[in-house]
């Protein structure tokens, strides 16, 4: 009786395992999975004025762009050239995300939304800016 609960210990375990094996390599794919890894291929990369694009990561449903400053520490930079910077940055955002022609058809769903998180050198955070589907204007990408 004792080989018996032996066994069917050892055939549980094997067959737990081989169904955590198998989990890993069936699992769907995040829908967003093959965009973001097109989109991390070559980063970091520069972005603008020295600024560093990091990584492309997935979010729940949402698409974010991480945008490092080097060379800056949180501290360091001026608190009202923020709101600027941030309005710029979110037009620049539409422009790039309601255009582009993989970006567009997810914005139009409504269901992801693009965003872009800018760090400083210690990656802490000093804005985010989000663009979803009512920001762009009807029609469909350029």
């Amino acid at each position: 009786m004792k080989k018996l609960v032996a066994a069917l210990a050892v055939f549980a375990l094997i067959a737990a395992v081989a169904l955590l094996q198998w989990r890993r390599t069936h699992a769907p794919e995040h829908p967003l999975q093959g965009l973001a890894t097109r989109m991390n291929q070559g980063l970091p990369k520069p972005y603008v004025d020295g600024l560093i694009t990091d990584s492309v990561r997935i979010v729940g449903d949402n698409l974010v762009i991480d945008i490092r400053i080097p060379d800056i520490k949180l501290e360091a930079l001026d608190p009202q050239k923020i709101p600027l910077i941030r309005q710029q940055e979110q037009a620049e955002l539409m422009g790039f995300a309601c255009n582009d022609p993989e970006l567009r058809p997810l914005l139009d769903e409504g269901k992801t939304k693009i965003g872009r998180r800018f760090v400083d050198q210690d990656r802490r955070l000093i804005f985010e800016i989000v663009v979803g589907k009512t920001d762009c204007p009807p029609g469909r990408a350029l």
